[in-house]
C-alpha cells in the first residue's frame, strides 16, 4: 500500500504497488519535487543571506571571537569555511 512522506509528501511505493500508481506519479512529479529542492538545498543556500558568491580572497580568512551571545564549552572544536566562485 502507497503511503507519503512525512516533510515533502512525497509518494512511497509499498512492495505490490505498481510504479503506474497516482498516474505515474513516483516516476514523474516525485523527481520534480526532488529536482527543485536539491536545487534550494545544494545551489541556491546561503548562511549570509547574500545572493552573490564572494570575491576569490587574497589572503586566508581568520576567524575572531566575539564576547556576545552563546556559549561553547572548552575543548569544542570549531570549524569555517569560505566558499568563492
Amino acid at each position: 500500500m502507497s503511503s507519503r512522506t512525512p516533510y515533502f509528501n512525497l509518494l512511497e511505493l509499498g512492495s505490490n504497488d505498481p510504479w503506474s500508481t497516482n498516474n505515474n506519479e513516483y516516476s514523474t512529479s516525485n523527481r520534480v519535487v526532488i529536482d527543485a529542492l536539491l536545487q534550494l538545498g545544494a545551489v541556491a543556500h546561503h548562511h549570509s543571506g547574500a545572493s552573490a558568491a564572494g570575491s576569490n580572497p587574497s589572503s586566508a580568512p581568520t576567524l575572531s571571537q566575539t564576547p556576545s551571545g552563546g556559549y561553547l564549552p572548552a575543548g569544542v572544536a570549531v570549524y569555517y569555511e569560505y566558499t568563492y566562485a
